[in-house]
């Protein structure tokens, strides 16, 4: 994607048990489709998260994270020892 300057976005559903371990993950929205999805994927599955908590009680939980896919910004800093 990065060699044909492609950006995008997947928005994940992933649900916690109560001691904040990924039970399951899915793929709510993906622009472009088809692209980025088993990516952000693989980066969520073994992801471990403090646990939700209702009442002082630790809970299963539900939440939604957008990953973004971003090309990297070419006009950054400039490294004046490689310049020479």
């Amino acid at each position: 994607a990065a060699s044909a300057n492609v950006t995008g976005s997947v928005v994940l559903v992933l649900l916690l048990d109560e001691s904040g371990k990924v039970q399951e993950l899915s793929v709510e929205e993906a622009n472009p489709p088809g692209m980025f999805e088993q990516s952000a994927l693989d980066a969520f599955r073994n992801a471990h998260f403090s646990p939700a908590q209702r009442q002082g009680r630790v809970v299963k939980s539900r939440m939604r994270i957008k990953v973004s896919y971003e090309l990297p910004d070419k006009t950054g800093p400039v490294d004046k020892e490689k310049q020479k």
